[in-house]
């Protein structure tokens, strides 16, 4: 099944602009474009293109690295890991960091806590 681009776009809930601009930065080319008429039209296989991308934003990938992924799969596919692994590095790096974070935050709100008591002890 081939889809003309407002088609597509309303079936994968992507703005037709957004799915312009996929096109121009290569993260997800048509299937085919009319030489005549510049029209964009898409298939099922950019369905799958599309949950990709879905599943990849939503696990923090910027459009860059969704290119670089998608650029590796259609290579040979061997960077595809390494990508997969520096997202995952740099997630678990966010993860510390936010760790760390929090326990500051608790630490604070102890702290807090106990010179709260101390103003309840001097003014009982």
């Amino acid at each position: 099944m081939v889809l003309k681009i407002g088609d597509f776009s309303s079936k994968v809930n992507i703005p037709v602009k957004t799915l312009r601009y996929y096109d121009e930065i290569g993260i997800l080319k048509p299937n085919l474009v009319d030489k005549f008429t510049g029209y964009r039209y898409y298939d099922d296989d950019n369905l799958l293109d599309v949950q990709t991308i879905k599943l990849l934003k939503s696990l923090g990938f910027s459009l860059k690295e969704i290119k670089e992924y998608f650029d590796a799969l259609n290579s040979d596919g061997g960077g595809v890991s390494e990508i997969l692994e520096r997202k995952s590095d740099e997630i678990l790096e966010t993860l510390e960091e936010l760790e760390k974070r929090y326990d500051m935050i608790n630490a604070l709100k102890r702290k807090m806590r106990g010179k709260v008591l101390k103003l309840e002890r001097l003014y009982r």
